[in-house]
């Protein structure tokens, strides 16, 4: 797994604990994919203007 799947793992799992475990599995893959596409593109290199 990349790092990103790990944190974003990670980080849906805290989600759920801290709804207090009251969500279904569409929910938490739902979950999972956003904090992963937010991971994603805030990591990816940022392009650079040419002046």
């Amino acid at each position: 797994m990349k790092e990103i799947d790990v944190i974003a793992a990670i980080l849906t799992v805290a989600f759920y604990t801290a709804r207090g475990g009251a969500m279904s599995l569409p929910q938490i893959l739902a979950t999972y994919y956003e904090i992963r596409g937010l991971l994603a593109a805030q990591s990816a290199p940022k392009k650079r203007r040419k002046r």
